[in-house]
C-alpha cells in the first residue's frame, strides 16, 4: 500500500513537472515569435520596404493565436510590449491599439 501512495506520488509529481516544462516551453516560443516578428518589422523598415507606420504584420503562434503589429505605432519605436496578440475570432488576449477585423481574415483561411 505505502508502495502505491508513493508511486501515486511520484506519478502526480511528474505529471505536475512535465505541464511546467510545457508551460515554459510555450512561454519561450511565444516569445521567440514575438522576437522574429518585431526583428522582421525592424528589418523592412530598414531596407526601406515600409514607411513609418505603413503596413501591418502576422504571425501564427503554436497554440493557433496570432501576434500582430500595434496599427499607427513607427517600427522603429515598437518593443515586444507593443504586440498585439488575439485568438481567431478578434478577442484581444494581450496589448491593445489594433484594428483586427480585416486583418485576422487572412488568418481563418
Amino acid at each position: 500500500m505505502i508502495a502505491d501512495d508513493a508511486a501515486q506520488d511520484a506519478a502526480q509529481d511528474a505529471a505536475q513537472d512535465a505541464a511546467q516544462d510545457a508551460a515554459q516551453d510555450a512561454a519561450r516560443d511565444v516569445k521567440s515569435v514575438k522576437e522574429s516578428l518585431l526583428s522582421t518589422a525592424k528589418e523592412l523598415l530598414r531596407r526601406g520596404l515600409v514607411e513609418g507606420t505603413s503596413g501591418n504584420l502576422s504571425a501564427r503562434l503554436p497554440d493557433g493565436n496570432v501576434v500582430l503589429t500595434a496599427s499607427s505605432l513607427d517600427y522603429e519605436v515598437m518593443t515586444l510590449d507593443d504586440l498585439v496578440v488575439c485568438d481567431s475570432e478578434g478577442e484581444i488576449l494581450e496589448g491593445s491599439g489594433l484594428r483586427l477585423p480585416k486583418r485576422l481574415c487572412t488568418w481563418r483561411a
